[in-house]
């Protein structure tokens, strides 16, 4: 059972700033412009990591101001170009002293976004390092390309992570005529997007699911998700998954607990669900698990599952194989909750399910979905 995880940045950002000279070995007085054919390069790679997307970069350009003697020196506006890694700034002069850098980055839409003010005295073969601080909301998003699968019996969806890398709270919507088709088949609306806006505080984040909409494989959409500081364009991808994909559903008591030969120091519970595979292809056998807690404990147990009264050997229960889109409604019993609370209990099932005792190849097995391995939840007040 593979779990993604997703990890947060800090807002300040660092860029790398430093003075070329075309004659190093020239000596300077104070008063001497230190170079006039001089560039300063402005590293962006780590600010571009955060918010650069396939085809579009939040970042617009870069404002440098350079003042010594509370006098402006050097003031100019560079575009930063889309996968740009650094910003140059030719014919800069200045004189060795104290002298303050101001550079202010604004976003696509025009906004201020980040802000740097350094000071310090200049001599030659300068080398120094701005602090870049974000100054409002700054969108993010993650991945910026996701991949919905489809089989034969079923649809999946999939989610962008949007976050507040900057300040404050971040307003964010999505509009409809910005979900465009890059490479498509269908017509209409191809794709339900949930929530359509949002709002968020740094530093949470929150999700942004796709359903699609009569898509086929091989379709490929562009969303614009905009805010005032800025947008970023994403992309939306639908290819066929030929794994299996097995699911447990419609969990229910089918009658009052009995004993069980042989196991006379527990009750056990009738029980009813249904195994579907909803993959394009055969699962082999495979196992299902099942879990109960009282209704206000926060951890499940693990418990006794079979449909041979029998033959109780394990824990698990074991399903023979299942072919792509079929179904099978399962009669077993569960192990009763011996705990004398007056308490509901609460049972789980969990198909391809792993325990110490039950290793592969009953377990494991490579589904196209790992999210939809849990039953709903069935809730039984037993008589004490």
């Amino acid at each position: 059972m593979n779990a993604k995880k997703y990890f947060l940045f800090y807002s300040l950002f660092f860029a790398l700033l430093s003075y070329q000279s075309c004659d190093v070995h020239n000596s300077f007085s104070s008063k001497q412009p230190i170079e006039s054919a001089g560039s300063i390069v402005i590293d962006l790679k780590k600010l571009q990591r955060q918010v650069e997307y396939r085809q579009v970069s939040i970042l617009k350009d870069i404002h440098l101001q350079i003042s010594q003697k509370n006098k402006a020196v050097f003031d100019q506006i560079k575009e930063i170009p889309f996968e740009a890694t650094n910003v140059v700034f030719e014919g800069v002069e200045i004189e060795e002293g104290r002298t303050t850098f101001s550079a202010e980055i604004a976003s696509n839409t025009g906004q201020s976004i980040y802000i740097s003010d350094t000071t310090l005295s200049v001599t030659e073969g300068l080398n120094l390092q701005l602090n870049f601080t974000a100054i409002a909301p700054i969108l993010s998003v993650e991945p910026d390309t996701i991949t919905i699968y489809n089989t034969v019996y079923y649809q999946d969806s999939s989610v962008f992570f949007i976050s507040n890398r900057g300040t404050d709270t971040l307003n964010w919507w999505v509009e409809e005529n910005e979900i465009q088709p890059v490479q498509a088949h269908c017509s209409g609306q191809c794709l339900n997007l949930s929530p359509l806006s949002e709002h968020v505080v740094s530093p949470n984040r929150q999700l942004l699911t796709v359903y699609p909409n009569q898509v086929h494989t091989g379709d490929i959409f562009s969303v614009r998700i905009r805010s005032e500081y800025g947008y970023a364009d994403v992309f939306v991808k639908r290819e066929y998954d030929s794994r299996p994909d097995l699911v447990i559903t419609d969990l229910e008591k089918s009658g009052d607990p009995v004993t069980l030969p042989g196991w006379d120091n527990f009750d056990w519970m009738p029980v009813q669900f249904t195994i579907k595979n909803l993959g394009a292809s055969p699962a082999e056998a495979f196992s299902i698990g099942a879990e109960s807690k009282q209704l206000l404990e926060s951890n499940y147990r693990t418990f006794f599952l079979t449909a041979d009264a029998k033959n109780i050997s394990y824990r698990l229960f074991i399903a023979d194989a299942l072919a792509a889109g079929e179904e099978r409604r399962i009669n077993a019993y569960v192990q009763k909750d011996n705990n004398t609370s007056i308490l509901p209990v609460q049972y789980r099932f969990q198909i391809d399910v792993c325990i110490e005792e039950f290793p592969e190849p009953y377990c494991g097995i490579d589904e196209s979905s790992e999210y939809n391995n849990n039953s709903n939840i069935l809730t039984v007040r037993f008589k004490l």
